[in-house]
């Protein structure tokens, strides 16, 4: 699908999180994806709902040192974490 404007106001307003849905911004490097999740972002955290942004590598860092360490992921509900709100991935 491509992004124009009236879809990224609808975006900004938040309503794929009461759905419980996920959006992937997908495009070659220097197009605005990191731009336009950002802004997401920061009309979550203007309502007040938890945000977390992080690169895909950081990502997979992370995860494979939960691994390497307890053997298994254990879900994660501190700030860094939210279990119920936003998260970015940086890919």
């Amino acid at each position: 699908m491509k992004l124009n404007e009236a879809k990224m106001r609808e975006l900004e307003s938040l309503g794929f999180l009461e759905k419980n849905e996920n959006i992937v911004f997908l495009g070659s490097n220097g197009v605005g994806k990191t731009h336009l999740a950002t802004s997401i972002g920061i009309a979550a955290a203007k309502k007040r709902v938890s945000t977390y942004f992080i690169k895909c590598n950081d990502l997979l860092q992370q995860l494979k040192r939960e691994i390497r360490c307890s053997g298994h992921l254990r879900p994660k509900t501190n700030q860094h974490h939210p279990s119920n709100g936003w998260f970015a991935l940086r890919l």
